[in-house]
């Protein structure tokens, strides 16, 4: 287990520099330090294995509402994001059909 924080630790340094300043789509800059990038992604894969809604955290909207392209860490947890939503709205389809 020991191994595998450490691995991911890496991982993370690798991918998150200390900080980065997003552009958002309306315009607007906002700095996140390498820790709200990293509970960003945190939340967002436990809200995908627990299928729960997520936490509307600063970072996780500023992430969801970054251009995208402007950073790999960034861009994968849009991804999430967006998975996160396809599996919440077939989820609501599953149960109108259900009814």
């Amino acid at each position: 287990m020991r191994d595998l924080e450490a691995r991911l630790e890496r991982l993370i340094r690798l991918a998150a520099p200390d900080k980065i300043a997003l552009q958002l789509e309306d315009g607007q800059v906002v700095e996140l330090i390498m820790e709200d990038i990293w509970d960003a992604f945190v939340e967002i894969l436990y809200a995908l294995k627990y299928d729960r809604d997520h936490n509307e955290t600063k970072a996780l909207v500023a992430i969801e509402n970054a251009v995208p392209g402007q950073h790999p860490m960034i861009d994968l947890i849009q991804a999430l994001i967006v998975n996160f939503r396809m599996c919440q709205q077939k989820q609501i389809e599953g149960e109108y059909l259900e009814a």
